[in-house]
């Protein structure tokens, strides 16, 4: 089975990881907010039936940013391993560009472009997401109680 870029995976999810519908209420972009900044990808918490399970992302992926400016664009840069050579690989997978807002405390409101090869057009989305800070360096994208992405700050 080949094995996934999980950051891209992390990241796809952060986006459709809520089905609420958004509202432009509250969608300021802070300049001290603690979302901005540049984000490394550390691991991925999951929990199956009671039994956490954690994967932590090896040193090419963490090469990946993930960027919140204070101007309310996101910036993505992603790696990962490929498997045939063991290079490691930068790839956009597509993303176009990307903007954030806070909507309350720990709810964002993102919103991001792709370009689809199917289509050959880009494909913008927009989803609220919850995220916590246990520290000002330490950012997790949460999916539920149990199930996160967890994010070191770079910068």
């Amino acid at each position: 089975m080949k094995k996934l870029n999980l950051f891209m995976c992390v990241v796809l999810a952060l986006l459709i990881v809520s089905c609420s519908k958004d509202s432009d209420d509250n969608n300021d972009v802070a300049g001290d907010d603690l979302i901005i900044g540049v984000w490394k990808p550390v691991k991925d918490v999951w929990t199956y039936d009671g039994v956490s399970e954690e994967y932590a992302y090896n040193t090419c992926e963490q090469k990946s940013r993930l960027t919140f400016e204070g101007n309310g664009n996101i910036k993505i840069l992603s790696f990962y391993d490929d498997e045939d050579n063991g290079n490691c690989i930068e790839d956009n997978f597509g993303f176009v560009s990307g903007s954030w807002g806070k909507i309350s405390e720990g709810k964002y409101k993102v919103t991001t472009t792709y370009y689809n090869e199917d289509t050959k057009k880009n494909e913008t989305e927009t989803e609220t997401i919850s995220i916590s800070f246990p520290t000002s360096n330490t950012m997790r994208v949460l999916y539920d109680a149990t199930d996160y992405s967890e994010y070191s700050r770079v910068q």
